[in-house]
């Protein structure tokens, strides 16, 4: 089958749509394009001044597929994922965005391939959003230990692993949606997760009418892999690398750490603050017509932002705090 990566696609009806105000948003694991629709809808209305939004299903997640024309075997990673979105800014129908959004949006899992995105474009020579968004996901490595001590709803080593043993469950749990549900609520998830979960299940095709049964629309194995390399990725060396670059187009790269997730690591924290501090410094000090730094090259900036109200589902728990400050802080408002 065609390789293919589902999208919504959302749009104002104006006179001219151009890249220029789009933005593409990017879930994380066991996550899909609906878990940023409400956000895709309302940052394309006035308030905000986006003309064009799109959210997306990642490879092995809802209604995307894995693709089948590689050379030898199928690699799925960050990487990889980073491609299937050049892929994707290639179709025809999104050939509004051009040849990359102006504004990218990755959570969690999708924050990482924000960042190998950003990597290949610098790579190829190819156009960077002006603004990528890093949303509550850290560059380096994620302790897989210290995500397993977390309680059941927060640790996504434990969900994946719940989500595995149903397909070994000695009795057919797919047999309808509620048998799904309480299986997962029976190792201890909450209904809120669990609900969330149920989410990604559809009805099997039985004959010519839609059986009780269903099926989950990810791949658990790809997800499973992916998970496994986003862990062990560590993206710190190309954060510092892009927020030294010098470029006559400068991007921007912005973290916002939700303040109730217990995962951020103090010394992660430490850096980008750092890096921050030295962004608004650097584009403090080249704006004076005076300097004579100003006549160099301006490079590229990574800021930090906080939302310390808010747990790792920022979207969901503060969703019009979370629009304003990406439109704020992406010129658009």
């Amino acid at each position: 089958s065609q390789f293919k990566i589902s999208t919504i696609y959302s749009s104002k009806l104006v006179d001219s749509i151009t890249h220029d105000n789009s933005i593409v948003f990017m879930h994380g694991i066991l996550g899909s394009k609906k878990n940023f629709r409400t956000a895709a809808k309302q940052i394309i209305t006035e308030k905000y001044h986006f003309n064009t939004s799109v959210t997306l299903d990642h490879r092995g997640h809802g209604n995307s597929n894995i693709p089948p024309f590689l050379d030898g075997p199928i690699q799925n990673n960050v990487s990889s994922c980073a491609e299937d979105i050049h892929h994707l800014f290639s179709q025809p129908h999104l050939k509004l965005l051009g040849n990359t959004p102006m504004v990218l949006c990755g959570h969690s899992f999708g924050g990482k391939v924000a960042l190998m995105y950003l990597k290949h474009c610098i790579a190829s020579g190819r156009p960077l959003p002006q603004h990528t968004w890093i949303l509550d996901s850290i560059p380096g490595t994620y302790n897989k230990s210290l995500d397993a001590m977390q309680k059941h709803d927060s640790s996504v080593t434990y969900v994946l692993e719940s989500v595995r043993r149903l397909y070994a469950m000695p009795t057919d749990v797919f047999r309808c949606k509620d048998s799904v549900v309480q299986a997962l609520l029976s190792r201890d998830i909450s209904m809120g997760m669990v609900q969330w979960i149920a989410t990604n299940l559809v009805p099997v095709e039985d004959g010519h009418e839609k059986a009780k049964r269903v099926r989950f629309s990810f791949d658990i194995n790809t997800i499973v892999d992916l998970f496994d390399d986003f862990c062990g990725l560590d993206m710190w060396d190309f954060v510092h690398d892009f927020a030294r670059m010098e470029s006559q187009q400068p991007a921007t790269i912005h973290f916002i750490r939700a303040g109730r997730n217990t995962l951020w690591d103090p010394s992660a924290v430490a850096a980008l603050k750092t890096l921050s501090a030295e962004s608004s410094a650097t584009s403090t000090y080249v704006s004076s017509p005076s300097s004579s730094a100003s006549r160099t090259s301006p490079t590229n900036k990574v800021l930090l932002h906080h939302m310390e109200h808010v747990g790792h589902w920022l979207h969901a728990e503060d969703l019009h705090g979370l629009l304003a400050i990406i439109a704020r802080h992406s010129s658009l408002q």
